[in-house]
Order: structure tokens, then C-alpha cells, then sequence
């Protein structure tokens, strides 16, 4: 039993009315039964429970040893799990809250926000697994496979004791780690939907760089999609706009279609929305004549070409324009060409240029 401050309350409502059963939930409002009530708690089944002279709002206890304790470890910080009107909980660190809660179940929130990814038959890598809420939504929404990391061993314990974590299923591999350790080492193009939950900037800023979010494109496939949750809990104390920074961090390694649907971005695999190669269309119709050097990136698993997999730009590609002693670059510079003299917008191997694949998007309506 997961003992809380509103349990309590039902049973002594129930007898103080004179009554000798109450209806309750011992596991977080995943199940509903019948126990008997007793001047200093109730029986579950046939076993007997003694509450706590007091219990602490906002706080879970379950029982180790005979004695009620708090659901919470402290490590590097206080990890604690905390109840929430809607049932499945929430947790803390060191008292700030790591889910949204106010307003809707942290758990209906997290499959509002897997269906807006379409998992559906897709391989997903959850980035940031914490309870598992948005593994136990890719796993209702059929999802084929979920790849979900987590660093913090508390978080692991606490996932654990949550009866509204997800529980063993052939499809979810949870790794314990830090999903930045292991990033080189998944394949490119292995996943459909990246669902990305990081803690907040503040706590976790590694998690928002630009060589992350790098990382991401290389390993979606074509027409896969990214959801970053990014909220805004700076702009009120710093007038920081989060969002608006990691839309154009996403948009500088390549994503398209970013689009920020309530506290999240939604984003698609680059499809060339906003064409790097176009700066160097510029430059060359401005000066037909002049010898222009490209350099694209080849990733350790093969060669990752301008037109790799249909009209798809990576992450890693690079361009650099030279023009005389001024080099204009967009960052992300192998192989060097000059322009023929019959150029006509045209790749090194003289196909025509890549373009724009028709994504169907699930997000016109945003």
C-alpha cells in the first residue's frame, strides 16, 4: 500500500459517518478496493495497517520494515515522489517539480504529447526517461520499440515503487545512464520519433546544446520527428526565451518545420525549409565565374551526402563558400569541388538538386 495524506482523510471519513468499510486506492488511483476501517487505520486483505500519527501533505509513504516512510532518496540531490489529484504522481528534485501537474495528469499530458509524434509502428528513442510516462504512452500508441535512457539512479528507485511507471514489456529497453554517453554509439537513421524531456534549462543545460540536437538529426530517418519539451521557466524571473532559443539552435543544424505547440517544439527530419545550399546560389549567381569549394561531412557510418537518403540534409553537413580571402561558412566542413563551367544548379555528381520531399504534416492545424 502507498499510503497519502488523502487516503487518510477517506478512512476517517468513513469512520467518523459510523461506517466499518471505505472504499480507497492503495496504489496512486491505478486500482479501487474495499477496506475494513479501524480506529487506528484498516485492513487491507488479510493484512492490517497502522497509519502514522501524522502524514505529510504532498508526500507518499510506504512501508520498510513495519514502519511508513517517505517515498524519496537523496543522492546529489532530495528525489522525492509527490501525489497529484489525477493519480499517477509526480516526482521532485531538491523541491522542484520535474512533471506538469496543475492542470491535467502527467501521464494524460505525456500521451497528448507521444500522439503529437506519431509513434505508431516507429522505433523511438525516449532521451530522458524519468517515470517512464512517455514510454508508457509510445507503448499504448503502438510504438515498435522504445530506447529510453536514464542517468539517475533515484529516479530509477523511484520508477520502482510507482505503480503508474511502466511495468515490463519486450518492446521498452530502459538503459541507466546518461543518454549523451551513448548517443555516438546508436545507428544513423535508426529512429523514427525522438521524444526529448530533459529537466529544465537551468538544471540541465548540456541537454539543450547545439551538438545534441546534432546528434538527434543524424539519428532520425527520413521524415522522422522530434518533440523537445521546452516549457518557459525563465522568462518570467530572466526574460530568457528558452523556446525561441532552442527553435533556432534546431533550426541552425538542419530540422524543419519547427513549430511550437504548448510547451513543447515539434520538428521534422531537415527538409531543406530552410536551405542551407542557398546562400551558395546566391553567391554563385552573383559571381557565375568564381571557383566554389564545398565540403561535406562524411559520418563515421558511410557517406553522408548532399542527397543521402531522397532530399535529406543532415546534420553534419557543412558548406563552405570561398570568395578570395573571405570565407563565408555555416557551421556543420569533406570532399572539395570547383564549379564547372556549365554549373547549373546541380550536384557534384551532376544530379539534379534535391527537392523539398512532400512530408504529410501532422501539424498544419498548429
Amino acid at each position: 500500500m502507498l499510503l497519502t495524506e488523502s487516503l487518510v482523510r477517506d478512512v476517517e471519513a468513513a469512520r467518523g459517518r459510523g461506517e466499518i468499510h471505505a472504499r480507497i486506492s492503495p496504489d496512486l488511483g491505478r486500482t479501487v478496493c474495499e477496506v475494513a476501517v479501524h480506529e487506528d487505520g484498516c485492513t487491507l486483505g488479510h493484512e492490517r495497517f497502522v497509519f502514522p500519527a501524522k502524514v505529510r501533505p504532498r508526500t507518499i509513504y510506504h512501508q520498510i520494515d513495519g514502519t511508513w516512510e517517505p517515498v524519496s532518496r537523496f543522492g546529489t540531490a532530495l528525489y522525492k515522489l509527490v501525489p497529484t489529484d489525477w493519480g499517477p504522481p509526480v516526482f521532485e528534485i531538491d523541491g522542484i517539480k520535474m512533471l506538469v501537474s496543475q492542470s491535467v495528469s502527467p501521464l494524460e499530458d505525456a500521451r497528448r504529447k507521444v500522439a503529437l509524434a506519431r509513434v505508431q509502428g516507429e522505433a523511438v528513442l525516449d532521451t530522458c526517461g524519468g517515470l517512464g510516462y512517455f514510454a508508457v504512452a509510445a507503448l499504448e500508441q503502438g510504438a515498435r520499440s522504445i530506447t529510453s535512457f536514464e542517468k539517475s539512479e533515484e529516479v530509477r528507485w523511484l520508477r520502482t515503487v510507482n505503480p503508474w511507471s511502466p511495468a515490463e514489456d519486450p518492446r521498452l529497453h530502459l538503459t541507466a545512464g546518461n543518454v549523451l554517453d551513448h548517443l555516438a554509439a546508436l545507428r544513423s537513421g535508426g529512429f523514427g520519433v525522438i521524444l526529448h524531456d530533459p529537466p529544465r534549462f537551468g538544471i540541465a543545460g548540456e541537454l539543450y546544446a547545439r551538438t545534441v540536437y546534432a546528434e538527434f538529426l543524424r539519428l532520425l530517418a527520413p521524415e522522422g520527428r522530434l518533440f523537445h519539451y521546452v516549457g518557459s521557466p525563465n522568462r518570467l524571473t530572466t526574460g530568457r526565451d528558452v523556446p525561441a532559443e532552442v527553435a533556432r539552435r534546431l533550426d541552425a543544424v538542419g530540422f524543419a518545420r519547427i513549430t511550437m505547440v504548448g510547451d513543447g517544439l515539434l520538428a521534422l527530419f531537415g527538409a531543406l525549409e530552410n536551405n542551407p545550399w542557398q546562400a551558395l546560389d546566391d553567391q554563385e549567381d552573383a559571381q557565375p565565374d568564381h571557383a566554389v569549394t564545398r565540403r561535406l561531412c562524411h559520418h563515421r557510418a558511410g557517406r553522408v551526402g548532399r542527397r543521402q537518403q531522397g532530399a535529406h540534409l543532415r546534420a553534419e553537413h557543412c558548406l563552405r563558400v570561398s570568395r578570395g580571402r573571405k570565407t563565408s561558412r555555416l557551421d556543420i566542413g569533406f570532399e572539395t569541388w570547383s564549379k564547372p563551367s556549365n554549373y547549373s544548379n546541380q550536384s557534384p555528381s551532376g544530379a539534379c538538386r534535391c527537392a523539398r520531399p512532400p512530408f504529410p504534416s501532422p501539424w498544419a492545424s498548429c
